[in-house]
């Protein structure tokens, strides 16, 4: 809840007076997924409203404008909302929430339910989205508050998902050796090139090609004088 309140940038004063409420409708274990300040369909001037979502609940609670009271607004099961439905506005910024749930035990017809959730920034937006995605269209999916770390593999040989194994670079040329970078072309092309680079040390040899066609109708060169160079005071 800690983490959740931290990153919907709630204040102290909200978290005092709303937080001991809301805690009495989860149980322990509930993890929260979602806290956020939110506006009712009655507008601003109903109150503020804290908007809480868990894995097995979906509670908001209402702070009177007047007298500064905190009372319960709504407690309801996730399983028992329907007819959910979202719209992110990045340009609000800001999700609006419209669902259908019965509000207590002794009422008889279900009550449809809107509420806008104000965002700081666009990246607030997207969260929120992600995070009704998970709880409502991935139920099996767990909602990682953004101050939370991620849970470690415990088989990092493993996809998250535990089906495709990940394979070390060290290992991949043996569990693969029939990878085409390594083949007998390859090792007769990179010779000769090796040999050209690989020279003595103060030695500049004269440039030449490598791996060139030899051109059948090229005479070749004729015949050189076995005598000693002519030199520059002979010249």
């Amino acid at each position: 809840m800690l983490a959740s309140s931290a990153e919907a940038g709630l204040t102290t004063t909200a978290l005092s007076r709303h937080v001991p409420l809301l805690r009495r409708n989860i149980r322990a274990g509930d993890q929260v997924s979602l806290l956020s300040r939110c506006v009712g369909s009655d507008g601003l001037g109903s109150g503020d409203h804290v908007l809480m979502l868990t894995g097995e609940r979906l509670v908001v609670t209402r702070q009177s404008r007047l007298l500064g009271r905190v009372r319960l607004c709504l407690d309801a099961p996730v399983a028992a909302i329907a007819n959910l439905r979202w719209s992110a506005d990045p340009a609000g910024p800001g999700v609006e929430l419209n669902f259908t749930v019965l509000e207590g035990p002794g009422a008889t017809e279900p009550r449809r339910w809107h509420f806008w959730l104000p965002a700081s920034h666009a990246k607030r937006v997207w969260r929120v989205d992600a995070l009704l995605a998970r709880a409502f269209r991935r139920p099996k999916a767990t909602a990682r508050p953004a101050g939370k770390p991620r849970a470690q593999r415990a088989n990092p040989l493993l996809s998250p998902s535990g089906v495709f194994p990940v394979v070390p670079a060290p290992t991949a040329g043996a569990l693969f050796p029939s990878s085409p970078l390594r083949t007998d072309a390859t090792v007769r092309l990179v010779r000769p090139v090796i040999a050209a680079v690989d020279v003595p040390r103060g030695h500049v040899p004269a440039p030449r090609a490598v791996c060139a066609p030899a051109d059948p109708q090229r005479p070749g060169p004729g015949p050189r004088a076995l005598g000693p160079a002519p030199t520059l005071a002979a010249a």
